[in-house]
């Protein structure tokens, strides 16, 4: 296919004055506030998962990925449309967050640059004693338990198929863990993979010295490695060790590069070797595994947004909110899986084999799915008053109350859900169980907090009457 230089010209040019553009509006909605927040990191994600990945598919159109026929005549002619909605979508996030500040009346530098110099927050007693440690200690027993159940629901767990000579079916058994589960999948989920994260988040947040927490701390971390990988899924792992180093930043207000680096290389070697072992590279050069991650990571969820404006309207009408969750069944629509629908549209040859497989998008490719180029760009600049308001919320609710330190472990779990939005619909959010669940859990553990300091207050009192005496 030979290039317009024209549309080339226009493409580079753009791009460049829309991120010079972006470089200028940011400090306009956070300041110089440098605490990370879930607008942030969905920035973050953004710009490295779809912003260079639409850029870079409009230069070099890719002809020889892994999808041979992407660049089809009917296809081709949504590159543009796609580019367009894409360099036009950070400004409008930007929009909406500036009136979410608005609306708060909020300096962002400042409630944000305080929370990040808290250190009475992690500094609490109660999330240091044995008591917490006990709680913490049955809820292990409850994942594992949860671990032991979920393990006899499918035929066997994707990642222990690997040591169980079921190599060559690894496909299937992602499939039956994932979007072909007999299940409610989330419940499991939550308790295997959101609730150790948690935890993990807390307990890293209180790293000290005592013996017994660094243990515990260790496990969460290995135990969240595990069910990261499990089901086979590559996002997870790299979002698990992004969220680690937004964890370095808040504690030491800084990420040396040696860490930066080592956190980089560890991280292009655990996705090559999922590439090898769960996507059947494994007899491939080592130089197209280890190109793998960097093809997923910039072009893998913006890819299929080429489908998405190809599907609608050219084999489907507009869905008009059929695909959104329809939890229990309470609105008057029957709930699509759209990313399954278009998976099987590009692949049908998957139903055949048994395989259901899902194809994400950024999260206004589902808009656009089910309102137009309208909804899309709606979508953006309410997901930044969206997110922008909930960073507002969870930072001026913690920097009133220092002893809230299990909701600052529930902001970092937001801060990681929000950054998946870019990869994903942020409709989720509305009845997002993880949230909804990890909050009740957080209002739980400041309840119990309240109740320990009150009863070592009355301790300490009776104790002082009876020296005296």
């Amino acid at each position: 296919m030979i290039h317009d230089p024209i549309i080339t010209l226009f493409v580079i040019v753009s791009f460049l004055f829309t991120t010079i553009f972006i470089i200028k509006l940011y400090p306009l909605v956070y300041g110089k506030s440098i605490m990370p927040t879930g607008s942030k990191f969905f920035l973050f994600n953004y710009i490295i998962f779809i912003y260079i990945g639409v850029f870079l598919m409009n230069i070099f159109h890719f002809q020889k990925l892994e999808v041979a026929d992407i660049y089809s005549t009917s296809l081709v002619n949504n590159l543009l449309p796609m580019y367009i909605l894409n360099i036009i979508m950070i400004p409008l996030f930007f929009i909406g967050a500036l009136i979410s500040n608005t609306m708060f009346n909020i300096n962002s530098t400042t409630n944000e640059n305080k929370l990040l110099n808290n250190t009475e927050i992690t500094n609490n007693s109660f999330y240091k004693s044995s008591t917490f440690i006990f709680i913490t200690l049955g809820l292990l027993m409850i994942i594992l338990i949860v671990l032991k159940i979920y393990s006899t629901k499918i035929d066997t767990i994707p990642i222990m198929g690997l040591f169980l000579d079921d190599v060559n079916n690894i496909d299937k058994l992602r499939s039956d863990a994932t979007n072909n589960f007999d299940g409610k999948k989330y419940r499991y989920n939550l308790i295997l993979q959101t609730l150790p994260l948690f935890l993990f988040v807390l307990y890293f947040l209180l790293f000290n010295k005592k013996l017994f927490q660094k243990i515990i701390t260790i496990m969460l971390f290995f135990l969240c490695m595990f069910t990261s990988i499990m089901d086979g899924v590559k996002s997870p792992l790299l979002q698990f060790y992004l969220l680690i180093l937004l964890l370095i930043f808040f504690k030491n207000k800084k990420i040396p590069i040696k860490t930066i680096i080592i956190f980089g290389l560890v991280a292009l070697l655990s996705m090559g070797l999922m590439y090898a072992f769960f996507m059947g590279m494994a007899g491939r050069d080592l130089l197209d595994i280890l190109m793998a991650p960097f093809k997923r990571i910039f072009l893998g969820s913006s890819m299929p947004m080429i489908y998405y404006l190809d599907y609608v309207p050219n084999y489907t009408d507009y869905l008009y909110g059929q695909s959104f969750p329809n939890p229990a069944g309470i609105f008057p629509f029957e709930h699509r899986r759209i990313t399954v629908e278009i998976m099987n549209h590009v692949h049908p040859e998957l139903i055949s084999m048994g395989i259901v497989g899902s194809m994400p998008a950024t999260f206004y490719g589902e808009f656009y799915l089910n309102f137009g180029y309208i909804g899309s760009i709606f979508s953006m600049i309410f997901l930044g008053f969206l997110l922008k308001t909930i960073d507002n919320i969870f930072i001026i609710t913690i920097n009133k109350n220092s002893f809230l330190l299990p909701l600052l472990a529930l902001f970092f779990i937001y801060i990681h859900i929000a950054g998946t939005f870019s990869r994903t619909s942020f409709m989720g959010i509305f009845f997002n169980a993880d949230l909804i669940v990890l909050t009740f859990i957080s209002i739980l553990f400041i309840f119990f907090n309240i109740i320990y300091i009150q009863f070592r207050r009355n301790f300490a009192k009776k104790s002082n009457i009876n020296s005296i005496k």
